[in-house]
């Protein structure tokens, strides 16, 4: 297999979503979280129209990340410790 058809191949990553600060629905940005994508944007503010409230909210890519990844543990637990 070539490595440009590996690349191909691979799936797209959901993309980072952000809470919104009025109702804590969730609002996609159009960030994607593999790693390529988040190191590009990393150091970034984001500015995302929301949906829900009809705002216009900025997040700091890095911040919404740590968060979203820390409610993520909240929702499904944490990762088990290897034995």
């Amino acid at each position: 297999m070539l490595l440009n058809d590996a690349k191909q191949s691979l799936p797209k990553q959901a993309p980072l979503l952000v809470p919104c600060p009025t109702t804590q629905e969730l609002i996609p940005t159009s960030i994607d979280t593999d790693v390529r994508s988040l190191k590009k944007a990393w150091h970034s503010k984001i500015e995302v129209a929301c949906p829900h409230c009809g705002g216009a909210h900025t997040y700091k890519v890095r911040d919404a990340f740590t968060n979203a990844a820390i409610s993520s543990e909240r929702l499904r637990g944490p990762y088990p410790t290897p034995a």
